[in-house]
């Protein structure tokens, strides 16, 4: 485990009641924009972890083989309980710095991957035109509440590679309102996969809540 886990363990004082569970969904259903795509993402993903009292994050794991492709797919949805920008970043350590995120700009109305180069706000960028593959993307606000959905590749050349079987690290932040700028919130955490979020039989993967992201 990366260096950094060890040393926060700590549940966050922000969210006491943060549920750290994974759970199978019944009706979670997302927004179908019209791009057309290879990566289509069921309605229903048909797993979620509370990741704080404020934030879900719902997720499917789409293997290359059931989509016919070379590589599987991750398709999320993070579910805000509020107003603001929002994000989901794999890492290799729970460090920001050296991350790879998506982050949606309700403002922009945009979805797109961006660099982590570190923490002040002018190493954070958009990744170049052709490193942005996601599909599937929307970004809405209705009713007090933000959600953001994407598909993504799981293994992209040069970017960090999401294990479609095994221990995986991300981060969670978000802003207090639309532009980008320093987080309200942040959190890691660590996401096991298994063949129970492909429909096998084993249990349910880990959610190990990570809140002190350097």
């Amino acid at each position: 485990k990366p260096s950094h886990y060890s040393k926060n363990k700590i549940a966050p004082t922000y969210a006491p009641t943060m549920d750290a569970t994974v759970h199978e969904s019944e009706n979670v259903v997302l927004f179908v924009d019209d791009n057309e795509s290879s990566m289509e993402c069921p309605d229903n993903l048909n797993r979620f972890v509370q990741l704080d009292a404020s934030v879900t994050f719902h997720y499917a794991i789409l293997t290359s083989s059931s989509i016919n492709s070379p590589e599987g797919v991750l398709c999320g949805r993070l579910d805000y309980d509020g107003i603001g920008w929002v994000a989901l970043a794999v890492s290799k350590d729970m460090k920001m710095a050296g991350s790879e995120a998506i982050i949606g700009l309700p403002g922009d109305n945009t979805v797109l991957k961006y660099n982590l180069n570190g923490m002040a706000g002018n190493l954070v960028s958009p990744m170049d035109d052709d490193k942005q593959t996601l599909k599937n993307t929307l970004i809405m606000q209705e009713d007090g509440r933000t959600i953001m959905k994407f598909a993504k590749i799981l293994e992209e050349e040069g970017e960090i590679a999401i294990e479609e079987m095994g221990v995986n690290y991300f981060l969670h932040a978000r802003g207090s309102d639309n532009s980008l700028g320093y987080h309200a919130e942040r959190l890691g955490f660590e996401l096991e996969f298994s063949s129970y979020d492909r429909g096998g039989e084993e249990a349910p993967p880990s959610l190990s809540p990570q809140p002190n992201i350097p």
